[in-house]
């Protein structure tokens, strides 16, 4: 993720990517909700999309992001793991 955020910036230089990486024990113990009010974009791991979904802490990408590329990641998505992001999406 540092890495992509490096090359992106590059490509983009007026645009400011700052990737910050948690302990394990940072990754469980720290509320998403205090993520998400200092953060614009956050990677989550999966278990914690139910909470997020129905705490209302997170917006929905697919309300923000070009349905043409969100189609284009589940079709290239390895095996259904796209599935397990879509929590109580229709």
């Amino acid at each position: 993720m540092v890495a992509t955020g490096e090359a992106y910036s590059s490509a983009y230089p007026n645009l400011y990517i700052e990737c910050k990486k948690r302990s394990l024990k940072e990754f469980g113990d720290f509320a998403i909700r205090k993520l998400a009010k200092t953060f614009d974009l956050l990677v989550i791991y999966h278990p914690f999309v139910g909470f997020s979904a129905d705490d209302g802490c997170l917006i929905p990408l697919d309300e923000h992001i070009n349905s043409a590329f969100l189609e284009y990641q589940v079709a290239n998505s390895v095996g259904k793991s796209h599935i397990v992001d879509n929590y109580n999406r229709h």
